[in-house]
């Protein structure tokens, strides 16, 4: 779904294409443009974009092509045996209007909403997931260094964005160590929401400073070199939803990424598929410890 006419930078928000943070809704701790897109418009039609690419995953082969499903090792208790959750793997190419290739890789698995039997249940990942997102996210991925919180948009639960509540919207830098090669840090625009009390998603944006000498010290690792850290970028969208006629959980995730440096493009096409797929597992054993 495309933003109206009065914000046209925003045509196209699920894009690995950054955003420089001087185009956001105003807040009072950024120096911005003058002509700054409404708060609310602006959320609801980042989630309402992040919705719409996800949604046809797997329905449209005219755009997702599915690739070879993976296994994946959970324990979900810590008094469940280990057990095996079939994982959908999906992969799309967009040509971009420069010409350039944008390339995602996506997953989507099913699991039965109880708490046992090599299960989880829908209100644990909206816990982990939604709930201190990026917190979490520190806590069971091994390989993030650090989450460090930049500036926030506060007063959002006194705003309308139609069908979504409970909304978080907040800019982040995330280092991630990578193995032989120097760690990447990302700066995203991290945003939350639920629709009704069976679904929520998770919309990463990535994110630049255009005016460094007014808002450097907002997102520095978009306008200088952190330590050895090469900047990085990545865009993403996650919806879990749960079906109350079938109590079955539907966890999707979608992401396109590039870690910069000299890890040649190729190599990263490799990598991607498995490492989302890993992340459900590291979700279940996070679940289990809690």
């Amino acid at each position: 779904m495309a933003v109206p006419s009065s914000s046209p930078s925003y045509s196209n928000l699920i894009r690995l294409a950054p955003c420089p943070i001087e185009k956001l809704p105003r807040h009072p701790q950024i120096v911005g443009e003058n002509d700054l897109p409404d708060l609310g418009r602006f959320v609801k039609f980042l989630f309402d974009e992040g919705e719409a690419f996800i949604s046809d995953m797997a329905t449209n082969q005219n755009t997702w092509k599915r690739s070879k499903d993976k296994q994946v090792k959970c324990q979900p208790s810590a008094v469940s045996l280990e057990t095996q959750h079939s994982v959908e793997q999906y992969r799309q190419t967009i040509c971009l209007p420069s010409g350039q290739n944008e390339y995602w890789f996506a997953r989507r698995s099913k699991h039965t909403n109880r708490g046992s039997s090599g299960e989880t249940t829908f209100d644990y990942l909206r816990r982990c997931l939604k709930d201190d997102h990026c917190q979490h996210e520190v806590e069971y991925t091994p390989n993030i260094k650090s989450s460090d919180r930049r500036f926030a948009y506060d007063g959002l639960a006194d705003l309308e964005f139609d069908r979504w509540s409970d909304v978080t919207l907040e800019a982040r830098e995330i280092e991630h160590g990578l193995p032989v090669v120097q760690n990447r840090v990302f700066a995203v625009l991290v945003a939350t929401a639920r629709y009704d009390a069976s679904c929520f998603i998770v919309v990463q944006k990535p994110l630049l400073c255009s005016k460094p000498e007014a808002n450097r010290q907002h997102l520095p690792s978009t306008v200088e070199r952190i330590g050895s850290a090469v900047a990085a970028s990545y865009v993403s969208v996650e919806t879990v939803t749960l079906d109350p006629n079938t109590s079955m959980i539907d966890w999707r995730m979608a992401t396109a990424s590039d870690a910069k440096g000299s890890i040649p493009m190729s190599l990263q096409r490799m990598k991607v598929p498995g490492e989302i797929s890993k992340d459900i597992g590291l979700v279940f054993s996070w679940i289990a410890k809690k």
